[in-house]
């Protein structure tokens, strides 16, 4: 037997028989039952699997709703590479006792995953991370299989690892590229394209067609459904030598690309900025700080809020051919010191056109040093919470092809990819492709934020450094504009300490999205000498003891004729597998009830919500669990004739992001007037 197989006899032979929160007195007097469960284990144990399987399914025959005998059968199935029967008979455990074993979420997953079924092996491997944060002895066999869970632990970043690339794979293998046309392409090579937010418009790279090397950056605007044909973006950027890969902030104020063959770059190119102000480039220089040398320095890719500038260089230091690096900002603007990416995204060949996503942890890029499917493939690597980069993986066909493929860009929306190939039935040399994506499971949207710190006393801006937990520290202009990019489910956590005013600490809701997608927040510093007046202007609430006892129910009932909805929010959110307030969830409801008038309401409606792993009745019970402690939190502030209801909704109404399902609904009524 090879060494799966050992762990789970293992379990086989050292765990006691056990009945799991089921029917003691009939299991123990159905001697039947009994003898065909005690015999399957025997058989399993002698490597006779046929005669294993036949026992427990007889065994299953005359108790059919004792978790254990599936666990046992479904390794009777592993043992014989019947991975989908095996997946059945764990789920099936799952489904009936969730806390028999933590270790079972692995096994599940593990068979999800050799049926290539990446979305659900996923969600059990997470679920087992997550069930480690629990004592032993909150399953029935957890104290039992310690030794297991080392194992299973040593084996658990691989497992996740092979489903996010089985996940992407998956994302890729159905779609179908659309070449632009020949507004936008051409017999020369046309490559790197970037799209505006809104993608209105286009910025994209024609290299010199036949003998000719100058290479420019080129703009098309989308207009009556088509693109216009593209332009020179101007003697701004353009030269009479090589431009290229212009990419910009998602708050597109500031644009890099590099410049080649002039006579003020350090090496062969250089990477330059350029300001931007609805669309008009104010301002290029060359980029200060350290990042240019005397080599090749090209192919910028800035993340999504400037912080970070990933690029391609031929410079020392490197694992061959061209390599990629990062940098970082300085606090003062410049920029630090590059870092090669290492040996696991550097190969002895060539990397090049590096793309980083929105959420800062995956990155795209082109490389023929790289196991791909002939020439030029493009890949990904996702970055660790440890900050190390993956091993590589090709998207596959048909994003990469036997030909050529350079270049990766995801529009803002996350639901259009943008290649350049030169595969058979284009114009000439390399083409530009989109193709739609289909819709992700468990990403996490990242929010655009423009934010601004202003004295709260005058409006006016302020130059400031603020801190974003977890993020680092922003600088902002001289209009006191910041931007950062953060997880759309999340409080913004912002700081500042600003000489001359009281110090801010606030974690801050993404709510107020404006109609360009942004989400636009103000940061309000007081004034030290402005702050007695301002305590006296605070608004308080006044919190009294209730005449009437407030009603929490499950049923929920109003008359539409007398009360009318004021506003909801789905702001409230819960850990996995948990029902307890989070502090940003108590923030939420106490920024809620502040703008409650008693007197006015006439019903709160309360709806829970719980995400798609776990039994059908099991996720109805914790959804309710979480209506009723919000209900509970409303009757602790003390609102005068508050009336509560609530109802858990289990995963019926579902999203397809599962961070999104643990939560809570808020509906407010107000009467009629």
């Amino acid at each position: 037997m090879n060494i799966r197989t050992i762990h789970y006899c293992l379990i086989l032979l050292f765990l006691p028989f056990f009945l799991n929160a089921q029917d003691v007195y009939d299991v123990y007097t159905n001697e039947s039952f009994l003898n065909n469960y005690r015999e399957g284990e025997d058989f399993f144990n002698k490597e006779a699997f046929g005669k294993a399987e036949r026992a427990f399914k007889k065994a299953i025959a005359l108790k059919p709703d004792y978790a254990a005998t599936y666990r046992r059968l479904g390794v009777v199935y592993e043992a014989q590479k019947e991975y989908q029967l095996a997946a059945e008979m764990y789920d099936r455990c799952i489904e009936l006792d969730p806390t028999i074993s933590r270790t079972i979420y692995y096994q599940s997953g593990e068979m999800h995953l050799k049926n290539s079924d990446y979305p659900a092996a996923y969600e059990r491997f997470k679920a087992y991370e997550s069930y480690l944060n629990l004592p032993p002895e909150s399953f029935t066999d957890g104290t039992l299989e310690l030794d297991t869970e080392t194992y299973f632990n040593s084996q658990l970043a691989k497992s996740l690892e092979d489903c996010k690339f089985g996940l992407s794979i998956a994302v890729f293998d159905t779609i179908v590229l659309e070449n632009l046309g020949p507004a936008i392409n051409s017999e020369a090579d046309d490559c790197f394209p970037y799209l505006s937010n809104d993608e209105s418009w286009m910025l994209y790279t024609r290299m010199g067609a036949r003998k000719t090397v100058d290479e420019n950056l080129l703009h098309s605007t989308y207009s009556d459904g088509a693109w216009t044909k593209g332009k020179s973006l101007g003697k701004e950027i353009n030269s009479e030598v090589n431009e290229g890969m212009g990419k910009a902030t998602r708050d597109e104020r500031h644009m890099y690309f590099p410049a080649c063959n002039r006579e003020d770059v350090l090496g062969l190119c250089d990477i330059f900025q350029a300001a931007v102000d609805n669309g008009k480039i104010l301002d290029t220089r060359q980029l200060e700080g350290k990042v240019n040398s005397d080599r090749w320095d090209s192919q910028p890719s800035i993340n999504c809020d400037g912080q970070a500038l990933y690029f391609v260089s031929d410079r020392p230091g490197g694992f061959g051919g061209t390599d990629i690096w990062v940098s970082y900002k300085e606090l003062d603007g410049t920029w630090g010191a590059a870092t090669n990416l290492g040996r696991r995204v550097n190969s002895i060949q060539d990397e090049e056109a590096p793309f980083i996503a929105d959420d800062g942890m995956t990155l795209y890029f082109a490389s023929n040093g790289h196991p791909g499917l002939g020439d030029q493939d493009i890949f990904f690597s996702r970055k660790n919470e440890a900050g190390r980069w993956g091993t590589p993986q090709n998207l596959g066909a048909p994003v990469n092809s036997s030909r050529r493929e350079l270049s990766f860009f995801v529009n803002a929306r996350g639901n259009y990819g943008y290649i350049a190939s030169n595969r058979e039935g284009g114009f000439g040399g390399l083409d530009i492709y989109k193709f739609l994506l289909p819709e992700k499971k468990d990403f996490e949207e990242v929010a655009y934020v423009k934010g601004t710190v202003k004295n709260a006393e005058t409006g006016e801006g302020i130059q400031a450094k603020v801190d974003i937990t977890g993020k680092g520290n922003y600088l902002t202009d001289e209009q006191g504009r910041f931007f950062v990019c953060f997880p759309t489910l999340s409080k913004l956590p912002v700081s500042v300490d600003q000489k001359g005013y009281y110090p801010y600490r606030k974690r801050l809701g993404l709510l107020n999205w404006s109609e360009k997608g942004y989400v636009e927040i103000d940061v309000l510093l007081q004034p030290m000498n402005q702050a007695a007046s301002l305590n006296q202007t605070t608004k308080k609430i006044k919190i009294t003891q209730p005449e009437v006892p407030i009603e929490i129910s499950t049923e929920i009932s109003y008359n539409e004729g007398e009360e009318k909805q004021l506003y909801s929010t789905s702001d409230i959110y819960f850990y996995f597998d948990q029902f307890l307030l989070t502090r940003e969830a108590q923030y939420s409801i106490d920024k809620l009830i502040e703008d409650i008038d008693p007197e006015q309401l006439a019903l709160v409606v309360i709806e829970g919500y719980a995400d798609q792993i776990g039994s059908d009745d099991y996720n109805q019970k914790l959804s309710e669990k979480r209506a009723e402690e919000v209900a509970n939190y409303f009757k602790s502030k003390g609102l005068l004739k508050l009336k509560v209801s609530y109802r858990g909704y289990g995963k019926t109404k579902s999203s397809s992001i599962n961070s999104k399902n643990r939560r809570v609904d808020i509906v407010v009524y107000y009467k009629k007037s």
